[in-house]
């Protein structure tokens, strides 16, 4: 089965806040991030349901999931999403070997 991806609001602006960030130090090193998230991104189109839930995804009614990406010498990211029939929905992407801490549950907002 195929999945199409999608954003919430959220979701994107904080994928443009790390870019701004990593791009601020080295506009190769966004590139090279943007390059990791894409290819993670497109493993979802194939396989959402197959990844693990997150730590979080206690909180929530729908279970939420995680997929890690990383440059080749860069930190750890994930990005939090979940699956509702063949649509996976992007909620979340940070920094977990950067030193953010679990995404907090009140401002992860859940598409009905």
């Amino acid at each position: 089965m195929s999945f199409t991806v999608v954003f919430t609001d959220e979701a994107s602006f904080q994928v443009l806040q790390i870019e701004e960030w990593i791009a601020e130090r080295s506009i190769r090193g966004a590139a090279t991030w943007q390059s990791a998230f894409q290819q993670a991104i497109s493993k979802l189109t194939d396989r959402g349901p197959g990844f693990s839930l997150a730590p979080e995804s206690s909180e929530f009614i729908e279970p939420i999931r995680q997929i890690f990406f990383r440059t080749r010498r860069g930190l750890t990211y994930r990005a939090l999403f979940i699956v509702l029939s063949n649509l996976v929905i992007v909620v979340c992407v940070r920094g977990c070997g950067c030193g953010q801490d679990l995404a907090d549950p009140d401002t992860i907002s859940i598409p009905e």
